[in-house]
């Protein structure tokens, strides 16, 4: 009964799914950039915790909508064994995709290298699956250097109203995992590395003006 009732609490209070920063930092799925941004006047915080065979490493992150299609942060790298690292990124849309058509952006993480620099470009468009209760299914595909290292995709889906499934490439291995959004905040589970290590993340989002 109880978990009925938390259950049914956390719909009453979820939102319409948004677009939420990967654990990188800028706005994607969980490791790759979607062509979203954060909107004009947004801004975003939140953290990440991988756990790694080296042991666990959190993640803090910080973006924000600096002009329409213009989104810039830092995360802020906490690794269990080693220095803690802090990389700048940025990201513009350029596309927006309105009305159906596609959505084009390009970025750059870690510009002064901290740990690998990394510059990519990556397209997103809504696909139209008839016959089926899936929403807003979105398929993301681009290429980049450094931490995307080749060709990477996406694929992404609405479940409700607020949880977001999906699965990615990031270069070299497959990703997955699920977003929920409520009351500003996006709660984020899934499986890195093949699908071999978790990763868990709660970010807030809101407008300045």
């Amino acid at each position: 009964m109880r978990s009925l009732a938390f259950a049914l609490l956390l719909l009453l209070m979820a939102g319409a799914v948004a677009a939420a920063p990967s654990m990188n930092g800028y706005t994607g799925l969980l490791a790759v950039p979607t062509a979203d941004s954060l909107r004009a006047g947004e801004v975003a915080l939140g953290a990440y915790v991988l756990n790694q065979t080296a042991g666990r490493h959190t993640t803090y992150l910080g973006s924000f909508g600096a002009s329409k299609g213009l989104e810039v942060g830092l995360t802020n790298v906490r690794f269990k064994a080693g220095p803690r690292e802090t990389m700048l990124f940025a990201k513009y849309t350029f596309l927006s995709g309105e009305d159906g058509k596609t959505s084009v952006a390009a970025g750059i993480y870690d510009p002064t290298n901290e740990v690998e620099s990394t510059a990519y470009f990556v397209a997103s468009r809504s696909l139209k699956m008839r016959g089926t209760k899936a929403v807003n299914p979105r398929v993301h595909l681009g290429a980049g250097g450094g931490l995307l290292d080749g060709v990477f995709a996406g694929f992404s889906v609405d479940v409700g109203r607020a949880l977001t499934a999906m699965v990615e490439f990031d270069g070299n291995k497959i990703n997955g995992g699920a977003r929920m959004y409520i009351m500003g905040m996006n709660l984020t589970a899934g499986w890195l590395d093949g699908l071999r290590r978790a990763v868990f993340g709660i970010t807030y989002t809101a407008h300045l003006r």
